[in-house]
Order: structure tokens, then C-alpha cells, then sequence
């Protein structure tokens, strides 16, 4: 799923969603133009998936991001560090990223 915000037509944010509807959820791409930025655009976006009416039964929301500001973000809306217990579930395939890819 994808979510756009838009200004005189022209295009300033946009995120995205890889959902199967019904467990799992992980947002993903949470851009927002940098003459956009500022104005609570990366809110909205963030604030439309959450409530979007297809989404209400995931059970369980992902992402991942190393950027400060974007983690504060995520924060606001309720996402948190995961208990050792369930990060300890997850694995990466680092095929493509490099032998160095932990994350």
C-alpha cells in the first residue's frame, strides 16, 4: 500500500506499507520533499497508515530506521524497541547487502 501527500499538485511525501492485511505490517520508504519538510507531512503519512480502515486487523507493525529524527517520529506514534524475546525471532538475508549486513 502506498500513501501520498500532495501540495499544488505536486507530489512531497510518500510512504509505504508491505502488509499481508491481517498480521504483519512494515512500513517502509517514509520520504517527504525537503522543501515539504517541517510542515507535519511525515505525521500524516504515518498517522494515514495507522488508521487506514484496511489495515485495522495487522496485528503486528515493523520498520526499521537508523535516523534519529525519523525514530522520534516513530516514537510519537507509539513504536518502541522490540523485548529481546521477539527481536531474537527476526533474520536477515544479507545475499545483497554485503557480508557486513547484521540489521
Amino acid at each position: 500500500m502506498c500513501i501520498s501527500a500532495f501540495n499544488e499538485g505536486k507530489q512531497v511525501g510518500f510512504a509505504r506499507v508491505v502488509t499481508d492485511y491481517a498480521t504483519y505490517a512494515w512500513i517502509d520508504d517514509v520520504f517527504v520533499d525537503e522543501s515539504a519538510q517541517g510542515q507535519g507531512i511525515s505525521h500524516y503519512l504515518i498517522t494515514t497508515i495507522l488508521e487506514h480502515s484496511d489495515l485495522k486487523s495487522v496485528a503486528s507493525w515493523w520498520l526499521s530506521s537508523s535516523n534519529p529524527v525519523a525514530r522520534s517520529l516513530f516514537e510519537k506514534h507509539g513504536f518502541a524497541i522490540p523485548n529481546p524475546e521477539r527481536l531474537g525471532k527476526l533474520m536477515a538475508l544479507p545475499k545483497h547487502q554485503g557480508e557486513d549486513y547484521r540489521t
